[in-house]
C-alpha cells in the first residue's frame, strides 16, 4: 500500500525499519535489513526528501520515521496542490461528449459512482444488490443532510440511512444502475474480474433507464398493496 504514497520497495523496507521515537543510524538500518550501507544511505536521503523521514545530527546521524498520519496527510496535500495547478492548465471550456462510455474495473467503477453521487444537485436513483451498492450509503447520507432526494431499489433494505427512500426488490439478478439528476446514468456489473459498466449523459439513454426504474418501483408498490 505504501507504493501509493510514492515510495519504492527499497524505501518501504527502510521506512518500516525506522521508529518515530528511537533513532537509528544508517549502519544499524543496513545491518537489520541486510542491505549494504552504500545502498541504504541513498534510500534514506530519498526518504528525507520525500518527507517520510527526519534525521538528528550528533556524534552520529540518526534517522526517525515521520508519524505515518502526518506523512500521508502531507503527501495528499501536495497532490491536491498539483491537482489544482493542473486543472488550471487543462481547464476545459467544452461540454462533455454525450456518447456511451465503458468503465472497466471494480475500483474505477466505484470511484466513478462516488464522484457522480457527490456531485448530484437534486436527486439520485440507484438500483442493485445491497452488497454491490452499500458502499455509497455514507455518500447518500451526505446528500440527505443537504436536503437532496435519494431513492434506492435493492434486495435488502436493512442498515441504510433512514432518510433514503427504499424499495425492496425480490429480483435475484438485480443489475446495478445509477441515475443522477436525470442527466447521467450508469448501468452494469460492478464486481469481479468482469466488472464493466456503461456510462452516458445521452438524454435518451438516461430517460430509458429512468423509465425502467420507474416501472420497477410501480411493481414493488403494487405488491405492497
Amino acid at each position: 500500500m505504501l507504493e501509493r504514497f510514492g515510495l519504492t520497495k527499497q524505501e518501504i523496507t527502510v521506512y518500516n525499519q525506522l521508529s518515530i521515537s528511537k533513532g537509528k543510524t544508517g549502519y544499524m538500518v543496513a545491518k537489520e535489513i541486510n542491505m549494504s550501507r552504500s545502498n541504504v544511505y541513498p534510500v534514506l536521503k530519498s526518504l528525507v526528501k520525500k518527507g517520510a523521514v527526519l534525521y538528528e545530527d550528533g556524534e552520529t546521524r540518526k534517522y526517525f520515521r515521520v508519524n505515518p498520519e502526518e506523512f500521508f496527510d502531507n503527501y495528499i496535500m501536495s497532490l491536491t496542490k498539483i491537482k489544482e495547478e493542473l486543472l488550471e492548465v487543462l481547464k476545459e471550456d467544452e461540454e462533455p461528449h454525450d456518447g456511451y462510455f465503458t468503465v472497466e474495473g471494480e475500483t474505477n467503477i466505484k470511484d466513478k459512482m462516488s464522484i457522480l453521487v457527490d456531485g448530484a444537485d437534486k436527486r439520485v436513483y440507484v438500483c442493485g444488490k445491497k452488497e454491490d451498492i452499500f458502499f455509497l450509503n455514507k455518500n447518500f447520507s451526505n446528500l440527505c443532510e443537504q436536503g437532496k432526494k435519494v431513492v434506492a431499489i435493492t434486495d435488502n433494505i436493512q442498515g441504510w440511512d433512514e432518510r433514503i427512500i427504499l424499495y425492496e426488490s425480490a429480483h435475484k439478478l438485480l443489475q446495478m444502475g445509477l441515475i443522477i439528476d436525470s442527466c447521467n446514468a450508469m448501468v452494469g456489473n460492478i464486481n469481479g474480474e468482469d466488472a464493466n459498466c456503461l456510462y452516458s449523459r445521452n438524454k435518451n439513454f438516461v430517460l430509458s433507464y429512468k423509465m425502467n426504474l420507474k416501472n420497477e418501483i410501480e411493481i414493488i408498490e403494487m405488491k405492497r398493496k
